[in-house]
C-alpha cells in the first residue's frame, strides 16, 4: 500500500508547521489524483477510491464509505453520532442533513479549525455540533462521557482522526449494547486483524468486514454485543 494522506501531512507539518487551508486541500486533491490514476482500468477500485465534491467541499471518503456509512445509518438509525476528525468538513456536512431529517444531533472535533472554513457556512441550520480541540485531551474526553454519550439509545461513532487505532480503543469503552463503532481509511493487514480480534473480545461484531475490505472501501463497522442476526461474531463475515 502507497503511502496514507495522513501520514503525507505530517510529514507536511513537521517541515512547514500547521497547514493552512489551502496547502491542506491541495495536497488532499495531490493524494486523490494518484489513488485516481491507480484505479483507471479497475472498476471496482475505480468507484472505491473515487472521491467527490459536496457543495465544492472535497470528500475525503470515497463514493463506496459514503454508501457503506448510508446503510450503516439507515438500518440502526442512531440519535447521536459522534464524527472524531471533521477534516474539511464535508462528511460532517451529510451526517448533518441525515440528522436533521431523522431527528438525530452530530457532534464532530478537529484540530485544525481551518479546514472547517468553508463547510461551517452552511452549519447553521443543521444539528451540527462541533468542536475546534485536541480529540485526545482530558477536556473533550470529559465532554464527550459527560454530555455527549449520556442517556441515548443508539450511539454511532466514527473515528476518522490522526490515530484510529487509539480513537478506536478509546471508544469502544464508552460504548453501550447497541451502538455502532466505525472507521475510516481502513485496509485488509494483520494490524487490522489484531484491532478486529481486539473487539471481538470486548464484545464488538463486525459488520460485513469481507465485503468493505473486498471492495477496498476504506471503511469498517462494528456493533457492541450481537442482538441481530447482520453481525457475526469472530472471523464469520457472512452478512
Amino acid at each position: 500500500m502507497g503511502i496514507s494522506l495522513r501520514q503525507v501531512e505530517a510529514k507536511q507539518t513537521a517541515k512547514r508547521g500547521k497547514l493552512s487551508y489551502a496547502e491542506r486541500h491541495k495536497l488532499a486533491i495531490q493524494h486523490h489524483k494518484k489513488q485516481f490514476a491507480r484505479s483507471e482500468y479497475d472498476p471496482v477500485s475505480f468507484v472505491s477510491r473515487t472521491r467527490i465534491n459536496l457543495f465544492g467541499i472535497l470528500v475525503q471518503q470515497s463514493l463506496v464509505s459514503i454508501a457503506g456509512i448510508e446503510e450503516v445509518l439507515n438500518i440502526f438509525k442512531p440519535q447521536v453520532i459522534l464524527e472524531i476528525g471533521s477534516g474539511f468538513g464535508a462528511l460532517t456536512t451529510y451526517l448533518g442533513v441525515w440528522a436533521a431529517i431523522n431527528n438525530a444531533e452530530v457532534y464532530s472535533i478537529e484540530i485544525n479549525d481551518n479546514l472547517v472554513e468553508k463547510a461551517k457556512k452552511v452549519w447553521g441550520g443543521l444539528p451540527i455540533n462541533y468542536y475546534a480541540m485536541d480529540e485526545f485531551s482530558k477536556e473533550w474526553l470529559d465532554i464527550v462521557t459527560k454530555k455527549i454519550l449520556v442517556g441515548k439509545s443508539c450511539k454511532f461513532v466514527f473515528c476518522d482522526g490522526a490515530d484510529k487505532v487509539r480513537e478506536l480503543k478509546i471508544y469502544e469503552s464508552m460504548l453501550d449494547k447497541g451502538d455502532i463503532l466505525g472507521t475510516h481509511d481502513w485496509v485488509k493487514k494483520e494490524a487490522n486483524k489484531k484491532i478486529c480480534d481486539y473487539l471481538t473480545k470486548k464484545g464488538f461484531n463486525s459488520f460485513k468486514r469481507v465485503m468493505w475490505e473486498d471492495m477496498n472501501a476504506g471503511i469498517m463497522f462494528w456493533r457492541k454485543e450481537m442482538i441481530t442476526n447482520r453481525f457475526v461474531r469472530d472471523s464469520g463475515w457472512k452478512t
